[in-house]
């Protein structure tokens, strides 16, 4: 519908792209893809979409658009990924929240109290007689 053709200048770059006609078997659609590219998707209820949205081996982040606000959010928490942002893409990714995937997508979580404790490796020695010590 819109780019779609290499820029012409060293590297492989593409100006942002909007593709149609596509189904969820193609590549841009199944695969992790880290571009300016959004592929349109139709479908009939909502029940179908979300199915199909978490039937990836992906789940990094996801963004819900809808004209009834708290709709987008209760979609959004149906969604399997680590982030779900609502009228904005990634518009949540801030440093005091915490930042991760699902599925294939990554180990661990980055930023906040939760990406400090991703670098920890806690010991508790219990026992009887004895006072519990966090080392």
């Amino acid at each position: 519908m819109a780019g779609g053709t290499p820029l012409d200048r060293a590297g492989y770059f593409y100006p942002p792209t909007i593709v149609d006609c596509v189904t969820d078997d193609m590549p841009v659609v199944a695969e992790e893809q880290f571009g300016p590219v959004i592929p349109v998707l139709t479908f009939r209820d909502e029940d179908e979409a979300i199915l199909r949205a978490n039937n990836s081996p992906y789940g990094l982040t996801a963004s819900v658009w809808s004209a009834d606000q708290e709709s987008a959010y209760r979609l959004a928490a149906r969604l399997d990924c680590g982030q779900v942002s609502v009228h904005t893409h990634s518009g949540g990714l801030r440093m005091d929240l915490p930042f991760s995937g699902r599925k294939w997508i990554g180990i661990g979580v980055e930023n906040g109290i939760w990406g400090y404790y991703g670098f920890t490796e806690p010991q508790v020695i219990t026992g009887p007689g004895r006072e519990e010590k966090h080392l």
